[in-house]
Protein backbone atom coordinates (compact mmCIF):
# COMPACT_ATOMS: atom_id res chain seq x y z
CA UNK A 1 0.00 0.00 0.00
CA UNK A 2 0.58 3.87 -0.43
CA UNK A 3 0.01 6.27 1.90
CA UNK A 4 -0.41 9.94 1.22
CA UNK A 5 -0.89 13.13 2.96
CA UNK A 6 -2.92 15.82 1.31
CA UNK A 7 -1.23 17.74 4.07
CA UNK A 8 1.59 17.10 5.27
CA UNK A 9 2.22 20.04 7.27
CA UNK A 10 -0.79 19.28 9.51
CA UNK A 11 0.50 15.32 9.42
CA UNK A 12 2.03 13.11 7.61
CA UNK A 13 2.00 9.19 6.78
CA UNK A 14 4.74 6.94 7.13
CA UNK A 15 5.40 4.06 4.15
CA UNK A 16 4.13 1.48 6.68
CA UNK A 17 0.89 3.57 7.32
CA UNK A 18 2.03 5.36 10.75
CA UNK A 19 0.55 9.09 11.01
CA UNK A 20 2.35 11.44 12.70
CA UNK A 21 0.83 14.49 13.46
CA UNK A 22 2.60 18.09 12.99
CA UNK A 23 0.61 20.75 14.26
CA UNK A 24 -2.92 21.60 14.59
CA UNK A 25 -5.58 21.48 11.65
CA UNK A 26 -7.20 18.58 9.23
CA UNK A 27 -6.12 16.75 6.68
CA UNK A 28 -6.85 13.65 4.62
CA UNK A 29 -4.49 10.52 4.70
CA UNK A 30 -5.07 8.83 1.10
CA UNK A 31 -4.79 5.14 0.25
CA UNK A 32 -3.86 3.25 -3.05
CA UNK A 33 -2.45 0.32 -3.99
CA UNK A 34 1.30 -0.26 -5.34
CA UNK A 35 -0.06 -0.43 -8.76
CA UNK A 36 -1.78 3.24 -8.29
CA UNK A 37 -5.64 1.86 -8.03
CA UNK A 38 -7.67 3.86 -5.70
CA UNK A 39 -8.68 2.00 -2.04
CA UNK A 40 -9.92 5.02 -0.23
CA UNK A 41 -8.94 8.10 2.07
CA UNK A 42 -9.05 8.83 6.27
CA UNK A 43 -9.90 12.21 6.88
CA UNK A 44 -7.51 13.25 10.07
CA UNK A 45 -7.37 16.08 12.12
CA UNK A 46 -4.94 16.74 14.87
CA UNK A 47 -5.92 18.58 17.54
CA UNK A 48 -4.10 20.83 20.37
CA UNK A 49 -2.94 19.15 23.39
CA UNK A 50 -4.73 20.84 25.76
CA UNK A 51 -8.31 21.15 26.77
CA UNK A 52 -9.75 23.62 24.60
CA UNK A 53 -10.37 21.22 21.71
CA UNK A 54 -14.12 20.13 21.55
CA UNK A 55 -14.59 17.17 18.99
CA UNK A 56 -17.12 16.32 17.11
CA UNK A 57 -19.54 13.37 18.43
CA UNK A 58 -21.98 12.84 15.87
CA UNK A 59 -23.32 13.65 12.27
CA UNK A 60 -26.57 13.51 11.15
CA UNK A 61 -28.35 13.88 7.89
CA UNK A 62 -31.56 15.92 7.02
CA UNK A 63 -32.88 12.31 5.47
CA UNK A 64 -31.29 8.94 5.25
CA UNK A 65 -33.24 7.86 2.17
CA UNK A 66 -33.64 9.84 -1.32
CA UNK A 67 -35.82 8.81 -4.45
CA UNK A 68 -34.49 10.14 -7.57
CA UNK A 69 -36.13 9.60 -10.77
CA UNK A 70 -34.38 8.49 -13.41
CA UNK A 71 -34.83 10.60 -16.23
CA UNK A 72 -37.12 13.02 -14.67
CA UNK A 73 -34.83 15.03 -11.60
CA UNK A 74 -31.43 14.17 -10.94
CA UNK A 75 -30.25 16.18 -8.44
CA UNK A 76 -31.08 16.64 -4.43
CA UNK A 77 -29.13 18.64 -1.66
CA UNK A 78 -28.62 17.13 1.68
CA UNK A 79 -27.86 18.80 4.81
CA UNK A 80 -26.14 17.52 7.54
CA UNK A 81 -25.99 18.82 11.18
CA UNK A 82 -22.93 18.36 13.53
CA UNK A 83 -23.28 17.67 17.18
CA UNK A 84 -21.78 18.64 19.62
CA UNK A 85 -23.00 22.34 18.31
CA UNK A 86 -19.86 24.41 19.80
CA UNK A 87 -17.40 21.16 18.38
CA UNK A 88 -13.88 23.05 17.27
CA UNK A 89 -13.68 21.50 13.88
CA UNK A 90 -17.25 21.17 12.29
CA UNK A 91 -15.52 20.27 8.63
CA UNK A 92 -17.22 17.43 6.65
CA UNK A 93 -15.71 15.32 4.05
CA UNK A 94 -18.84 13.96 1.16
CA UNK A 95 -18.29 10.79 -0.51
CA UNK A 96 -20.40 8.78 -3.00
CA UNK A 97 -20.42 4.75 -3.01
CA UNK A 98 -19.97 5.12 -6.59
CA UNK A 99 -18.18 8.48 -8.01
CA UNK A 100 -18.85 8.02 -11.59
CA UNK A 101 -22.65 7.09 -10.87
CA UNK A 102 -23.65 9.34 -8.60
CA UNK A 103 -21.50 12.51 -7.16
CA UNK A 104 -21.76 14.82 -4.00
CA UNK A 105 -20.25 18.39 -3.07
CA UNK A 106 -20.99 19.59 -0.10
CA UNK A 107 -24.36 17.77 0.74
CA UNK A 108 -25.19 18.74 -3.08
CA UNK A 109 -26.06 15.06 -5.49
CA UNK A 110 -25.95 14.84 -8.95
CA UNK A 111 -26.77 11.87 -11.01
CA UNK A 112 -23.71 11.63 -13.73
CA UNK A 113 -24.94 8.92 -15.93
CA UNK A 114 -28.19 7.25 -16.61
CA UNK A 115 -28.94 4.16 -14.78
CA UNK A 116 -31.08 3.17 -12.10
CA UNK A 117 -29.70 1.55 -9.11
CA UNK A 118 -29.10 1.86 -5.36
CA UNK A 119 -25.51 4.09 -3.95
CA UNK A 120 -24.56 5.56 -0.97
CA UNK A 121 -23.89 9.14 0.37
CA UNK A 122 -22.01 9.33 3.09
CA UNK A 123 -20.68 12.76 5.34
CA UNK A 124 -17.68 12.61 7.57
CA UNK A 125 -16.26 14.52 10.40
CA UNK A 126 -12.49 15.25 10.80
CA UNK A 127 -13.07 13.58 14.18
CA UNK A 128 -14.36 9.85 12.74
CA UNK A 129 -18.51 10.46 13.42
CA UNK A 130 -20.62 10.04 10.36
CA UNK A 131 -23.96 9.94 8.50
CA UNK A 132 -25.11 8.19 5.31
CA UNK A 133 -27.85 8.42 2.88
CA UNK A 134 -29.02 5.81 1.01
CA UNK A 135 -29.88 7.14 -2.91
CA UNK A 136 -32.03 5.02 -4.90
CA UNK A 137 -32.16 6.11 -9.17
CA UNK A 138 -35.91 4.53 -10.02
CA UNK A 139 -37.76 4.43 -13.36
CA UNK A 140 -40.66 6.89 -13.38
CA UNK A 141 -43.41 7.62 -15.58
CA UNK A 142 -44.76 4.73 -17.93
CA UNK A 143 -43.12 2.11 -19.40
CA UNK A 144 -44.11 0.15 -22.73
CA UNK A 145 -43.67 -3.41 -21.67
CA UNK A 146 -44.81 -4.83 -25.32
CA UNK A 147 -47.79 -4.64 -27.65
CA UNK A 148 -50.21 -6.71 -29.33
CA UNK A 149 -50.02 -7.98 -32.12
CA UNK A 150 -46.47 -6.94 -32.86
CA UNK A 151 -46.53 -7.90 -36.30
CA UNK A 152 -48.99 -7.34 -39.09
CA UNK A 153 -49.57 -9.17 -42.30
CA UNK A 154 -51.92 -7.63 -44.69
CA UNK A 155 -53.53 -8.94 -47.34
CA UNK A 156 -54.46 -6.17 -49.03
CA UNK A 157 -53.73 -3.08 -49.90
CA UNK A 158 -56.83 -0.83 -48.86
CA UNK A 159 -56.51 1.13 -45.67
CA UNK A 160 -57.37 -0.85 -42.78
CA UNK A 161 -58.12 -0.37 -38.79
CA UNK A 162 -56.08 -2.40 -36.50
CA UNK A 163 -57.02 -2.53 -32.65
CA UNK A 164 -53.29 -2.39 -30.68
CA UNK A 165 -53.07 -3.58 -27.16
CA UNK A 166 -50.37 -2.28 -25.10
CA UNK A 167 -48.83 -3.72 -21.83
CA UNK A 168 -47.29 -0.67 -19.51
CA UNK A 169 -46.22 -0.44 -16.53
CA UNK A 170 -46.46 2.85 -14.02
CA UNK A 171 -43.80 3.54 -11.86
CA UNK A 172 -43.15 5.26 -8.38
CA UNK A 173 -47.20 5.81 -9.04
CA UNK A 174 -46.06 8.69 -11.89
CA UNK A 175 -48.52 7.88 -15.09
CA UNK A 176 -46.40 9.64 -17.92
CA UNK A 177 -48.34 7.94 -21.08
CA UNK A 178 -46.90 6.81 -24.27
CA UNK A 179 -46.50 8.00 -27.81
CA UNK A 180 -47.04 6.14 -31.33
CA UNK A 181 -45.30 7.06 -34.34
CA UNK A 182 -44.59 6.14 -37.61
CA UNK A 183 -41.23 7.79 -39.39
CA UNK A 184 -43.17 8.71 -42.71
CA UNK A 185 -46.97 9.08 -41.22
CA UNK A 186 -48.75 6.14 -42.99
CA UNK A 187 -50.76 5.91 -40.19
CA UNK A 188 -53.22 7.29 -37.38
CA UNK A 189 -54.15 6.53 -34.25
CA UNK A 190 -57.62 6.80 -33.24
CA UNK A 191 -59.30 5.58 -29.63
CA UNK A 192 -56.28 5.54 -27.58
CA UNK A 193 -56.48 4.48 -23.86
CA UNK A 194 -54.06 3.89 -21.53
CA UNK A 195 -54.02 -0.22 -22.45
CA UNK A 196 -54.34 0.29 -26.10
CA UNK A 197 -55.58 2.32 -29.30
CA UNK A 198 -56.72 1.33 -33.11
CA UNK A 199 -53.84 2.08 -35.77
CA UNK A 200 -55.21 3.62 -39.03
CA UNK A 201 -53.37 2.34 -41.85
CA UNK A 202 -53.19 3.87 -45.07
CA UNK A 203 -54.16 2.34 -48.19
CA UNK A 204 -50.95 1.66 -50.09
CA UNK A 205 -50.92 2.72 -54.33
CA UNK A 206 -46.64 2.70 -54.15
CA UNK A 207 -44.88 -0.67 -54.33
CA UNK A 208 -45.09 -3.79 -51.56
CA UNK A 209 -44.13 -1.67 -48.34
CA UNK A 210 -42.88 -2.28 -44.72
CA UNK A 211 -44.19 0.18 -41.93
CA UNK A 212 -42.38 0.22 -38.41
CA UNK A 213 -44.66 2.17 -36.02
CA UNK A 214 -42.97 2.77 -32.52
CA UNK A 215 -45.21 2.56 -29.44
CA UNK A 216 -42.77 4.35 -26.41
CA UNK A 217 -43.14 5.26 -22.79
CA UNK A 218 -42.47 8.99 -21.80
CA UNK A 219 -39.70 9.69 -19.24
CA UNK A 220 -38.95 6.43 -18.57
CA UNK A 221 -35.86 5.33 -20.87
CA UNK A 222 -35.15 3.44 -23.68
CA UNK A 223 -38.21 1.17 -23.68
CA UNK A 224 -39.80 1.56 -27.16
CA UNK A 225 -41.84 -1.44 -28.83
CA UNK A 226 -42.40 -1.71 -32.13
CA UNK A 227 -45.24 -3.16 -34.54
CA UNK A 228 -44.02 -4.17 -38.01
CA UNK A 229 -46.65 -3.83 -41.05
CA UNK A 230 -45.93 -5.68 -44.50
CA UNK A 231 -48.38 -4.34 -46.79
CA UNK A 232 -49.09 -5.36 -50.59
CA UNK A 233 -49.83 -2.76 -52.68
CA UNK A 234 -52.79 -2.28 -55.26
CA UNK A 235 -50.99 -3.02 -58.18
CA UNK A 236 -52.00 0.18 -60.67
CA UNK A 237 -48.98 0.42 -62.52
CA UNK A 238 -50.15 3.01 -64.86
CA UNK A 239 -53.39 3.17 -67.26
CA UNK A 240 -53.91 3.66 -70.98
CA UNK A 241 -56.79 4.14 -72.95
CA UNK A 242 -57.66 3.41 -76.75
CA UNK A 243 -57.79 5.58 -78.52
CA UNK A 244 -56.21 6.86 -76.41
CA UNK A 245 -54.28 10.75 -76.17
CA UNK A 246 -51.89 10.71 -73.04
CA UNK A 247 -54.57 9.32 -70.82
CA UNK A 248 -57.31 11.39 -72.10
CA UNK A 249 -60.42 10.21 -74.47
CA UNK A 250 -62.47 12.33 -76.35
CA UNK A 251 -66.11 12.03 -77.51
CA UNK A 252 -68.91 13.72 -80.23
CA UNK A 253 -71.27 15.74 -78.67
CA UNK A 254 -73.62 12.98 -79.36
CA UNK A 255 -71.68 10.69 -76.89
CA UNK A 256 -69.48 8.48 -79.73
CA UNK A 257 -66.01 8.48 -78.99
CA UNK A 258 -63.10 9.37 -81.37
CA UNK A 259 -59.38 9.83 -81.35
CA UNK A 260 -57.85 13.39 -80.95
CA UNK A 261 -55.76 13.01 -84.45
CA UNK A 262 -58.18 10.80 -86.09
CA UNK A 263 -61.62 11.74 -85.82
CA UNK A 264 -63.36 8.43 -87.31
CA UNK A 265 -66.01 7.58 -84.75
CA UNK A 266 -65.85 4.30 -82.84
CA UNK A 267 -68.75 3.24 -80.90
CA UNK A 268 -71.11 4.43 -78.07
CA UNK A 269 -68.31 2.98 -75.96
CA UNK A 270 -64.86 3.07 -74.85
CA UNK A 271 -62.61 0.74 -73.20
CA UNK A 272 -59.87 1.68 -70.98
CA UNK A 273 -57.13 -0.53 -70.72
CA UNK A 274 -54.86 -1.03 -67.09
CA UNK A 275 -52.01 -2.74 -65.95
CA UNK A 276 -52.61 -4.56 -62.63
CA UNK A 277 -52.08 -7.74 -61.04
CA UNK A 278 -54.79 -10.50 -61.90
CA UNK A 279 -55.67 -11.29 -58.25
CA UNK A 280 -56.47 -7.06 -57.38
CA UNK A 281 -58.90 -6.96 -60.94
CA UNK A 282 -62.24 -7.84 -59.14
CA UNK A 283 -60.99 -5.03 -56.68
CA UNK A 284 -60.13 -2.32 -58.86
CA UNK A 285 -63.51 -2.72 -61.17
CA UNK A 286 -65.52 -2.50 -57.64
CA UNK A 287 -64.08 0.13 -56.68
CA UNK A 288 -63.53 2.06 -60.06
CA UNK A 289 -66.11 5.86 -60.11
CA UNK A 290 -66.78 8.81 -62.05
CA UNK A 291 -66.95 12.32 -61.70
CA UNK A 292 -69.90 13.20 -63.52
CA UNK A 293 -73.66 11.65 -64.26
CA UNK A 294 -73.11 11.67 -68.19
CA UNK A 295 -70.18 9.34 -68.05
CA UNK A 296 -71.04 6.09 -67.17
CA UNK A 297 -69.07 2.31 -66.47
CA UNK A 298 -70.47 0.03 -68.48
CA UNK A 299 -70.88 -3.90 -66.90
CA UNK A 300 -68.51 -4.58 -70.01
CA UNK A 301 -65.18 -5.26 -67.56
CA UNK A 302 -62.33 -8.23 -68.66
CA UNK A 303 -59.02 -9.16 -67.53
CA UNK A 304 -56.32 -10.46 -70.63
CA UNK A 305 -52.83 -11.74 -69.74
CA UNK A 306 -51.82 -9.76 -72.95
CA UNK A 307 -53.34 -6.72 -72.38
CA UNK A 308 -54.13 -6.06 -68.95
CA UNK A 309 -57.08 -4.99 -67.48
CA UNK A 310 -60.10 -3.51 -69.26
CA UNK A 311 -63.10 -1.92 -68.65
CA UNK A 312 -65.91 -0.61 -70.64
CA UNK A 313 -67.19 3.57 -70.51
CA UNK A 314 -70.14 4.99 -72.24
CA UNK A 315 -71.14 9.10 -72.78
CA UNK A 316 -74.50 10.65 -72.83
CA UNK A 317 -74.93 12.96 -75.67
CA UNK A 318 -74.04 16.36 -74.53
CA UNK A 319 -76.90 18.94 -74.28
CA UNK A 320 -75.47 21.49 -72.11
CA UNK A 321 -74.16 23.93 -75.45
CA UNK A 322 -70.92 23.79 -73.96
CA UNK A 323 -67.87 21.34 -74.21
CA UNK A 324 -67.40 19.40 -71.35
CA UNK A 325 -65.10 17.01 -69.03
CA UNK A 326 -65.36 14.36 -66.52
CA UNK A 327 -62.99 11.48 -65.32
CA UNK A 328 -62.60 7.93 -64.37
CA UNK A 329 -61.27 7.35 -60.67
CA UNK A 330 -59.05 4.37 -60.29
CA UNK A 331 -58.03 3.70 -56.27
CA UNK A 332 -55.01 5.36 -55.06
CA UNK A 333 -56.05 8.53 -57.03
CA UNK A 334 -54.95 8.00 -60.51
CA UNK A 335 -57.77 9.11 -63.12
CA UNK A 336 -58.53 9.14 -66.95
CA UNK A 337 -60.39 12.43 -68.30
CA UNK A 338 -62.56 12.43 -71.06
CA UNK A 339 -63.46 15.34 -72.95
CA UNK A 340 -67.04 15.71 -74.78
CA UNK A 341 -67.58 18.56 -77.58
CA UNK A 342 -70.40 20.70 -77.53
Amino acid sequence: MKYTSKNPSVAFVSEQGTVVGVAAGSTVIEVKEDNGEYRGQIPTTVVPNDSSYIPVTGVSLNTTNVRLKYAYDFSKQLKATVSPSNATNKALTWSSSDPSALSVVNGYVKVLREETGTFTVTATSVDGPAAACTVSIVRNGTVVNSVSPSTINMTSADSKTYHISVDTTDYDGYKSGYSVYDTYGLTRVINKTDSGFDLVVSENVGTDRQIKVYVSGLHSGDDTSIITINQPYSKIASAFISPSDGGTSYCHADGSFYHKDFPTRVTGLNTIYFQCAPEAFNDIISKLGTSESWLTIRSYHEYREDIGGMVGIAAAPNTTGSPRTAYVTFPGGLMYYVEQDA
